[in-house]
Formats: C-alpha cells, sequence, structure tokens
C-alpha cells in the first residue's frame, strides 16, 4: 500500500477508496482484501495561485 500511494503521489494524484460505509475501526489492509472496496487513482487538481493582497 506505501509503494502504491508513493507512485500516486509521484504522478500527482492520489489512492482514492470508496466504500459502501465507514467502518468503526479503519482496517486498510482487510478493507482492500475484502471485496468492498472499490477505487483507484485520482490526478490531483491543480491550485490556482492566490490573488496578491491589496
Amino acid at each position: 500500500m506505501a509503494d502504491w500511494c508513493a507512485s500516486a503521489e509521484r504522478a500527482g494524484g492520489a489512492v482514492v477508496l470508496f466504500l459502501d460505509a465507514l467502518p468503526d475501526t479503519l482496517d486498510r489492509p482487510h478493507l482492500l482484501r475484502s471485496g468492498t472496496a472499490r477505487g483507484g487513482f485520482l490526478p490531483a487538481l491543480a491550485r490556482r495561485a492566490a490573488a496578491p493582497p491589496r
């Protein structure tokens, strides 16, 4: 999971998981093996530069 997240960060995005419900305890390895999580890579949106103060 750490390698997958690091690759996504280097590519300019994030790993996103979609769940039917948020469990009381977040156990990522269990969620990824359970077959109930869906998701993938989402590219980061470019941020607009802040307007200079007036």
